[in-house]
């Protein structure tokens, strides 16, 4: 399934002052800031911000799930080339899963995925019970079947495992679009690196669409993103191959040091405390020294520069691009005849 979006803004409105005698109303704030881009069947697309970034705010809209109400958001969302508030079942469609685990502590990793099979499939037990057997030998759960999730008090499986029977949980009815925000928070590195390389394969092996937020991957997290967002004050900077993400950098003047994190680099680079360092550091001054305004000034017009170079890049994705593989959706007809004649 391909997922393209056009001119995507997302403003924060100001609300109207409920305590007595308050003054003026708070300024609107923009999230998102006027963002397209593309993802097709099998590709596995990295989203990369710092923190407030928008990079949660963005996913969220993309994938249909509700947001706060006093957002003002703009754009249009296509699935397959139909619009995506055209289709009622888009759920069925996708699966989100989200940076906190949400699963019983006192289940089993099998009692998690069998209960949510219960819920959201349809068929006969037999089947229901075929499709977890699937997920658990898939997803590397084997071993850890039998064991309780467990929680605070109670002892149970390891994080890697916790965050993959979430995945698995969400995979139950076979979506072809996969989101996850920020599926690495609270995995140490080997744990989130076969987590990371098990969505990979889901996208090449499987033909899946997988959109992930990440805060800051490690090098060979990096380095298994098909294509990579790179997020900043809402704007995006760069959207295009991964393994072209430092070259294009160079070309601008930003060049990422030898031996070192690609994803580092890029965090640092868009980020304010990155000026106020630089500043401390050639002026020998106390950060507190220095006027905000000015460090705002200036960051906002870093931004600005990636920004116009990105939207007259070569390299700049398309967001009106289509896979030859996916058809157009025409109707809401049953969602297993559906997915079966998707792109997968």
């Amino acid at each position: 399934m391909q997922l393209n979006w056009i001119n995507i803004t997302i403003k924060a409105m100001p609300a109207q002052g409920r305590c007595k005698g308050q003054g003026a109303l708070l300024e609107e704030r923009t999230i998102i800031d006027d963002v397209s881009g593309a993802v097709l069947p099998g590709q596995f697309l990295a989203i990369i911000g710092a923190s407030g970034a928008g990079k949660t705010t963005l996913l969220n809209f993309l994938s249909g799930r509700e947001i706060s109400a006093n957002l003002v958001k703009t754009g249009v969302i296509s699935v397959n080339g139909r619009d995506k508030d055209t289709l009622k079942n888009f759920s069925a469609y996708s699966a989100y899963v989200q940076q906190d685990d949400i699963l019983f502590q006192t289940m089993t990793v099998r009692e998690c995925l069998e209960f949510a099979a219960r819920l959201k499939l349809p068929g006969t037990d037999e089947q229901k019970v075929a499709r977890v057997d699937f997920l658990l030998k898939n997803l590397k759960l084997i071993k850890c079947q039998n064991t309780r999730i467990g929680g605070p008090l109670i002892k149970g499986v390891s994080g890697g495992e916790r965050k993959r029977t979430s995945v698995g949980v969400e995979l139950i009815t076979d979506p072809s679009l996969i989101f996850l925000d920020e599926p690495t928070t609270g995995l140490d590195s080997f744990t989130a690196t076969g987590v990371m390389t098990m969505l990979r394969n889901m996208a090449e092996k499987e033909n899946r669409t997988v959109v992930s937020t990440i805060h800051q991957p490690n090098t060979e997290i990096f380095f298994l993103f098909d294509y990579l967002a790179l997020l900043a004050r809402g704007k995006i900077i760069y959207f295009s191959k991964a393994d072209k993400s430092v070259e294009y950098f160079t070309s601008i003047g930003f060049k990422c040091p030898e031996m070192s994190n690609p994803a580092d680099y890029f965090m640092s680079m868009m980020s304010i405390e990155s000026i106020e360092l630089e500043a401390e550091e050639e002026e020998g001054r106390s950060v507190f020294d220095y006027d905000n305004q000015r460090i705002k000034d200036e960051y906002e017009r870093l931004i600005q520069f990636f920004d116009a170079k990105y939207i007259t890049s070569e390299l700049r994705v398309d967001p009106s691009a289509k896979h030859p593989d996916c058809t157009p959706l025409e109707g809401d007809e049953d969602i297993v005849n559906i997915q079966i004649g998707f792109c997968y």
